[in-house]
């Protein structure tokens, strides 16, 4: 049920005067004329991108695995004291490519989300400016 603007009373149906504080209610505000939507299916533009985005984010989990292994591999020709401290360097590098190559993957996502808005706002603006 609704309630009064000004004190919080609940109102009769259809009711536009608060009974108890006596204040004019104000319709509720009309929804927008137009809403922007995006393109029906966003994923079928720019699929090399998309692409490209995908492999750059199975290389940073590759990486992120492959690193302490290779460290680990490489540093047991020093023995286990080369073996641990190529685990860390090798931990250390796998993480840091698997930032770096996560964070172009997002780039990316980043990228295709303002070409869509950008879409979008102009496809807005010429819908308003035709109105006008």
């Amino acid at each position: 049920m609704a309630q009064c603007q000004r004190c919080g009373r609940e109102l009769a149906p259809g009711s536009a005067v608060c009974e108890g504080c006596g204040a004019l209610q104000q319709p509720p505000p009309s929804p927008p004329s137009y809403v922007a939507r995006g393109p029906a299916n966003p994923g079928n533009r720019y699929p090399i991108l998309r692409f490209a985005q995908t492999i750059i984010r199975v290389l940073a989990w590759i990486s992120l695995v492959v690193g302490p292994i290779v460290g680990l591999v490489a540093g047991a020709r020093n023995g286990f004291g080369g073996a641990v401290g190529g685990l860390i360097g090798g931990g250390i590098a796998g993480a840091l490519y698997w930032v770096m190559l996560l964070a172009y993957a997002e780039l990316i996502s980043v990228a295709l989300d303002i070409e869509i808005n950008t879409r979008t706002a102009a496809e807005a603006t010429a819908h308003l400016a035709q109105r006008q």
